[in-house]
C-alpha cells in the first residue's frame, strides 16, 4: 500500500472564534484532533428511538 493509498488516519483542528454577547468582546481558541481507526471492522448502526423529525 503506497502512502495515497493509506486511509486517512487523523485531522487537527484549530479555529479562532469572538462574541459580543452582553456587550462585551470574547474571543478563544479550539483545537481539536480527530483520530479515526479500525478500518474494515464490522458493525451494526441502529437508528435512535428518540428521533425528532423537524419539518424544513
Amino acid at each position: 500500500m503506497t502512502d495515497q493509498q493509506k486511509p486517512l488516519s487523523a485531522v487537527a483542528l484549530t479555529f479562532t472564534w469572538q462574541s459580543t454577547v452582553k456587550g462585551r468582546l470574547d474571543t478563544g481558541t479550539v483545537t481539536s484532533t480527530l483520530e479515526l481507526f479500525d478500518y474494515g471492522t464490522a458493525v451494526t448502526v441502529e437508528r435512535p428511538t428518540d428521533v425528532v423529525m423537524v419539518k424544513e
